[in-house]
């Protein structure tokens, strides 16, 4: 997956391995309020996943994907509206602490 936003442009600022405890998802989109813009841009790439705001200050999102993860949406097939990020398939999980 990173390898594929990175070709679309997207800073990839490392890749590593974070837990989480919803099973059976496409992925979900972690961010700040500074990066809610980059963040929907993100989400528009990847169908299926699921925004989960938080608190961190930087401008920055981290992506987990999930066992449902296929593939990004066709890049010519991308929305690029503006619009609302989706979280509402997502309830009360959170992240757990990254993973070696």
């Amino acid at each position: 997956m990173a390898n594929a936003l990175e070709e679309r442009e997207f800073v990839i600022g490392g890749v590593g391995n974070k837990g989480f405890t919803t099973s059976n998802m496409v992925a979900v989109i972690i961010s700040g309020p500074d990066a809610r813009d980059t963040s929907l841009a993100v989400q528009r790439n990847i169908e299926g996943s699921v925004y989960l705001p938080d608190a961190r200050e930087e401008a920055t999102v981290d992506v987990i994907m999930g066992t449902q993860y296929e593939g990004l949406v066709p890049a010519d097939g991308v929305n690029t509206a503006s619009g609302p990020l989706d979280c509402q398939r997502l309830e009360t999980e959170a992240p757990t602490a990254a993973l070696g």
